[in-house]
């Protein structure tokens, strides 16, 4: 009898258990944290995660407090540039409300009266998308319309030509109907703004925000200018790793302000008179609205690119704000936001078992294709009912690998970009166990049948 199904078997489950372990021990913290050791507090969760390099700006009152963590290799201050990613929606959304209080534009318009060739078909038939329905996601433009963004740093005729892939979109619900966030709908907010104010949505947000708010210190992204913000990272086998993503120029308006924390904190501070969040018209249903998460006591937005995170709370009832910085993606960013301002507003705070959500992708991404070689080992070739077993499950795999860019919303070149850098090796690690599990029970079946 031949062990070596047993015995590889066992050092599959060996390795499956060792690498859970490892990941849940060091997702588990059981203190207590308060303002007293929030930088501990940053520490840990940075380490948790393996953040390179983090900033964050905490106003409190009078008070201005900056804090960062670098693991050595990444400085770490103030002064160090990230890209916002989604945070950048809040300066958006205030152009937007710019122009309408200057008599400029109406949120009620519809966006085909300052984009002609737009044209949004739902159930068949072509609908209308207002202005206001941009600023809250309530427009029906699918959410995974990004990928339709081409990648260019630049394009000669501005936002405006760099959607072209999108003047023509279906749309999942009727326009106003619900909430589905969506990017793409501060990108086209961004092509109003162009065409409203004549000017490139760049040089208008530079001219109309940064600058009155005295942000001297941030910028949109281009190539050009990249060698300066600190380098961008994601997970890869629990692990992260430096990772230039893609230029979208389209998606510029959406996610690709760069700042720091020193400039962030002007903007926190300016936030509670630049915008009137009692006007807001926000419901249980949808609470979204010009780059805010809209809540009774605070506001708030968490921003994801390829290899940059942020998160942002503001106070509605008193002078407090946190903005957090990552170079890299994930959801670390909301757990040090949130757990610094609720520690500023007195309350203690345990991060007790943790994982981000990029963490866990990362380890469900090298675990699945050892779980499936586990699967196999339990189905020897003993038999030509099992040899058929295997054989099919071989196929299963490789079909669902080769249809899923034909059925899915998004391609692999998307995927690849977002999510975790282990991916490449969930699909070809299960590829090839797929091709050997198929060869070895041809192999098998041509064997049994010649004797």
């Amino acid at each position: 009898m031949d062990n070596k199904p047993v015995y590889f078997r066992r050092i599959v489950l060996v390795l499956v258990v060792a690498i859970c372990i490892f990941f849940a021990v060091k997702h588990l913290d059981l203190k207590e944290y308060s303002v007293s050791n929030e930088q501990e507090y940053i520490n840990k969760v940075c380490k948790m995660s393996d953040i390179p390099a983090l900033s964050v700006a905490v106003w409190d009152g009078e008070n201005e407090e900056f804090l960062n963590y670098s693991n050595g290799e990444q400085k770490a201050d103030e002064h160090s540039l990230y890209e916002l990613a989604s945070t950048t929606k809040a300066f958006t959304g205030l152009g937007i409300l710019q122009l309408e209080k200057n008599g400029k534009l109406d949120l009620d318009d519809p966006v085909q009266k300052y984009i002609p060739d737009f044209h949004a078909l739902y159930n068949g038939r072509e609908v209308q998308i207002t202005v206001r329905q941009l600023m809250n996601h309530s427009s029906g433009i699918p959410s995974y319309s990004l990928e339709r963004i081409p990648e260019e740093s630049y394009r000669e005729g501005g936002l405006y030509k760099s959607l072209y892939r999108l003047y023509n979109v279906t749309l999942s619900f009727e326009p106003g109907s619900r909430y589905e966030y969506s990017t793409v709908n501060y990108d086209f907010l961004a092509v109003i703004i162009e065409k409203v104010s004549g000017r490139e949505y760049w040089e208008y947000i530079k001219m109309n925000v940064l600058d009155k708010n005295g942000m001297t210190d941030s910028f949109f992204r281009t190539d050009k200018i990249q060698e300066n913000v600190t380098p961008g990272h994601k997970q890869a086998f629990l692990y992260p790793y430096q990772y230039n993503a893609p230029v979208y120029y389209g998606n510029t308006a959406a996610g690709y302000l760069i700042s720091d924390t020193s400039d962030l904190m002007k903007w926190m501070k300016a936030v509670p008179g630049l915008f009137d969040f009692e006007s807001f018209p926000i419901s249980p249903e949808n609470n979204y609205y010009a780059g805010w998460n809209v809540y009774d006591d605070y506001v708030c937005h968490a921003g994801n690119n390829p290899n940059y995170s942020s998160q942002v709370y503001v106070s509605r009832t008193k002078p407090l704000g946190v903005f957090v910085l990552s170079s890299e993606n994930g959801s670390s960013v909301t757990v040090i936001g949130e757990g610094l301002f609720k520690m500023h507003q007195g309350e203690k705070v345990k991060i007790g078992w943790f994982s981000d959500l990029y963490d866990t992708l990362d380890l469900v991404f090298v675990l699945v294709p050892l779980l499936i070689m586990y699967g196999i080992c339990w189905i020897p070739l003993r038999s030509k009912n099992r040899a058929l077993a295997r054989l099919a499950i071989g196929c299963l795999l490789i079909l669902a690998i080769v249809v899923f860019p034909f059925v899915a919303p998004v391609g692999y070149r998307f995927c690849f970009i977002w999510y975790p850098g282990t991916l490449a090796f969930l699909l070809g690690g299960t590829g090839l166990v797929s091709v050997y599990l198929i060869m070895k029970t041809m192999i098998y079946l041509i064997t049994e049948a010649m004797s």
